[in-house]
């Protein structure tokens, strides 16, 4: 399925171009990123979108902006049938809004698994579905017998277990952007952002100026410290879905070291593989000090799992190796020695709606000393 709509994706980005070309004055846009260019017939059936049409005969939907302003749709049937339809920015915007809030996990043709169903006024129906059409679905329900309801007000579907595990963690990790310190790519929508204070002494706060794209920055409070002496920072990272569990996603820290004098830097690109509640992530950096490029590559690797309601176990680790010249005095000269630092930190993360606070341990397995459990870790984050 998915090399089908490959193919038709090439033949009608294709047809667009020469239309282009050849003076037609429109151009494919992209509805939500989670579709694309294209709507295929199995993203049109699992976020319901043209109901108006049999899903048994349609192929395909792209929607167009004319260099006049305006907006139609084109429908692609089976039997070469194409339905054109002007479209204004508000169908768009439904249509955008349809798919992120339809979730439809019925699987065809499925009589025996109870499901439950959603509908747009919030009520719910639950049931065996005999039958699922673009028009109507007729669920039979033990308590009220043969039910028929319409398509198009149907927000979503869902197994009962599914449905009852979604339920178990409504509240949604308020941190899902990062873990203790290190970021995930996974981004944050546009307009959210997030307050983050370690050890009441490092103070942060970052924002989404874009769906993809956060900016931040922050300092410490040291006492005893004037402010000339404190650090300070700034920060960016931009973050893509590719697929339903993978994102991608990189940036840059600048850090200011006061009247140490210098400054630090760091370069990293991150991929997250999971969702906001169970993820896994590795990192790969390059820092520069002093105008010079570090020789060797910093690594994090990162995870976190939701074990209940208002709890996550994380993780967070970082490998580093620092390489330098070493004076031997036997024979006077120098020889390069790569030393390797490790810190390792495990923890948990409590929260409710906005509000987050993570303890931690930080272990260095490569000192001298090893402590256990490790040294604590605190922060307290509250997004808004």
């Amino acid at each position: 399925m998915r090399r089908l709509k490959i193919h038709i994706v090439f033949l009608f980005t294709i047809f667009n171009f020469l239309f282009c070309c050849i003076g037609f004055s429109q151009v494919a846009i992209v509805v939500n990123d989670k579709v694309g260019v294209l709507i295929d017939s199995t993203e049109n059936f699992k976020y319901l979108l043209f109901t108006d049409y049999s899903f048994d005969k349609f192929i395909a939907a792209q929607i167009f902006k004319n260099f006049d302003g305006s907006f139609n749709s084109l429908i692609y049937l089976k039997n070469n049938e194409v339905v054109k339809q002007n479209i204004d920015s508000d169908d768009i915007k439904k249509l955008s809004t349809k798919i992120n809030s339809t979730t439809n996990n019925y699987s065809k043709p499925d009589s025996i698994t109870q499901y439950s169903v959603i509908f747009i006024d919030g009520s719910v129906l639950s049931g065996t579905i005999k039958s699922f059409t673009n028009e109507q679905l007729e669920l039979f329900s033990d308590n009220i017998g043969l039910v028929n309801v319409p398509t198009k007000n149907v927000i979503t579907i869902e197994k009962k277990d599914i449905l009852n595990e979604k339920k178990s963690v409504s509240i949604e990790n308020p941190h899902y952007s990062r873990y203790f310190y290190a970021p995930s790519a996974i981004p944050l929508e546009k307009g959210e952002g997030y307050f983050q204070d370690i050890y009441v002494l490092f103070l942060s706060c970052n924002y989404s100026i874009t769906d993809h794209t956060i900016i931040g920055g922050g300092f410490t409070i040291i006492p005893g410290l004037n402010i000339e002496d404190q650090l300070y920072f700034v920060n960016a990272k931009i973050g893509y879905q590719l697929s339903e569990k993978f994102y991608l996603g990189g940036g840059g820290l600048y850090v200011s070291l006061g009247e140490i004098g210098g400054y630090i830097g760091l370069c990293y690109a991150v991929g997250t593989y999971g969702t906001k509640n169970h993820n896994a992530t590795f990192g790969l950096g390059y820092g520069i000090s002093d105008n010079k490029l570090m020789e060797t590559p910093v690594f994090t690797f990162s995870g976190m799992t939701r074990l209940s309601k208002r709890i996550s176990l994380m993780t967070e680790n970082w490998l580093s190796t620092i390489t330098y010249n070493e004076y031997v005095p036997e024979t006077d000269s120098h020889r390069t020695v790569s030393d390797f630092h490790i810190l390792i930190s495990y923890g948990f993360r409590f929260f409710s709606d906005n509000i987050s606070f993570d303890i931690a341990f930080l272990n260095v397995p490569t000192s001298e000393e090893l402590y256990f459990p490790g040294i604590p870790y605190i922060d307290f984050v509250f997004r808004f």
